[in-house]
């Protein structure tokens, strides 16, 4: 999926908590957004750790959508808040896809998928496990608190599951827009998404 090479990028795990309050649902967003690099060949892997209904706020995504346009994830004051005005995009939510499934089903999305999430109805978590990775000739634009070049090279190429190191970054077509400025940095989705 990532052209022969693979690097670690990212792994958290995400706990919907129960009840409509606590359990906030995830607003339309692309991964991309976050952390531009100099080609998309990046996707998430999600695992469920538990059952995943309707009820419990499954991730949702829009077919197809990581072929169209890269959304504006900024406020009306031009705020980078993590979500996509769907209403001004037009974009038809009703036709989201439930990813639903048991304990150990395995998701794979691409960084421009559209998706997020509703809220968790029921009374338990919804656990989600969340691992990204990248080609090694995707070159992050941003420092995203993640593994960057910039801070350490040496335990950046720690971070190559397949392929070689390289300082070449392979450059492509995409859209790209830096997700600044910020009300407030390093705050969890939920957080920024409430700006």
């Amino acid at each position: 999926m990532l052209g022969g090479t693979v690097r670690f990028h990212l792994g958290k795990l995400n706990f919907k908590l129960p009840n409509k309050k606590k359990g906030s649902e995830i607003g339309w967003h692309q991964d991309w957004a976050f952390y531009p690099h100099t080609n998309d060949d990046l996707i998430t892997v999600g695992i469920y750790l538990d059952d995943c209904y309707e009820k419990n706020g499954p991730l949702k995504i829009i077919k197809n959508s990581h072929k169209k346009k890269l959304y504006s994830h900024h406020s009306k004051e031009n705020y980078f808040v993590g979500k996509i005005d769907t209403k001004k995009n037009k974009i038809g939510t009703k036709d989201s896809v439930s990813i639903t499934g048991t304990a150990g089903t395995v998701v794979f999305f691409h960084c421009r998928s559209v998706h997020g999430s509703g809220h968790n109805l029921m009374n338990n978590s919804r656990p989600l496990i969340l691992f990204g990775y990248r080609a090694c000739d995707a070159w992050p634009l941003i420092n995203d608190g993640n593994p960057h070049p910039e801070v350490n090279l040496e335990n950046y190429d720690k971070n190559i599951i397949v392929g070689n190191k390289s300082i070449k970054p392979r450059l492509t077509k995409v859209p790209t827009i830096i997700p600044l400025p910020k009300k407030k940095h390093y705050v969890s989705i939920y957080e920024l998404q409430k700006n």
